[in-house]
């Protein structure tokens, strides 16, 4: 098969520092990037994947499952969600995406949540495609020091 999705070990570290640098459209702080990584590698309830294309590491997904009060069942919220530019409109975010609806109905969820930048047009029209409804906002404080 030339796409496979695999979970996240501890050496994939420097991939996903580069995916999710280009998610986020800016080079992390590479230090507490390291320190976050651990520590996420620790969580019961986060599982984070990347996918291969012909065997490079192309796209990268983190995915966990929550149990809040308001629902009253479980719910699967994807943190992270990106594919290389150079490897979309190939049907890798299409096969990441199944599979993590597969890994959150086999732990039971009955949701699927995520949040995207309102900048962030292009993956606006892949989660409508994939049958995703806004039906909330998400609203942010910036309450850190600023570096």
């Amino acid at each position: 098969m030339d796409i496979e999705m695999k979970k996240c070990q501890i050496e994939d570290e420097q991939v996903v520092y580069e995916l999710v640098s280009e998610l986020q459209q800016e080079l992390l702080a590479r230090a507490y990037f390291h320190k976050v990584w651990l520590v996420n590698r620790q969580g019961v309830d986060k599982q984070c994947y990347l996918v291969y294309y012909r065997g490079v590491p192309c796209a990268f997904a983190s995915l966990s499952i929550r149990y809040p009060l308001h629902h009253s069942f479980p719910v699967a919220e994807i943190e992270e969600f990106i594919v290389k530019e150079e490897f979309r409109h190939q049907g890798i975010g299409s096969y990441m995406f199944s599979q993590l609806i597969s890994i959150a109905q086999a732990c039971e969820a009955q949701l699927l949540e995520l949040s995207s930048k309102d900048t962030s047009t292009q993956a606006h029209v892949f989660y409508r495609k994939h049958e995703m409804t806004m039906r909330h906002y998400k609203f942010t404080l910036d309450i850190g020091k600023k570096t």
